[in-house]
């Protein structure tokens, strides 16, 4: 979340113009919360992941590829542990009848 507010900082700092028209930039990583809100949101389901990279990739297209680099990591660790909890559960539950 760090690396895409400072990015979004950058920019708006470098007087550089912006090819942002929609403002989504601002809006998704204009500040530190903002951010870790987006990230939040686009692991949950609470925004499209789309929406969110557009920006990033408008801003450097080696930013997209750490969101979804993100992205990957979060979904695949959370599915890691719901599956070992499932797993554990199994295996006491067989050590339990046997």
């Amino acid at each position: 979340g760090i690396i895409f507010c400072q990015a979004a900082g950058d920019l708006r700092h470098s007087g550089a113009p912006l090819r942002d028209a929609g403002g989504s930039l601002e809006l998704y990583y204009g500040s530190l919360s903002r951010s870790l809100m987006t990230l939040f949101m686009s692991t949950t389901g609470g925004v499209s992941w789309i929406e969110v990279v557009n920006p990033l990739f408008e801003l450097d297209p080696a930013y997209s590829g750490l969101f979804i680099i993100y992205v990957a990591i979060v979904v695949f660790g959370v599915t890691n542990v719901v599956t070992s909890v499932f797993v554990e559960s199994a295996i006491m539950s067989a050590q339990h009848y046997k």
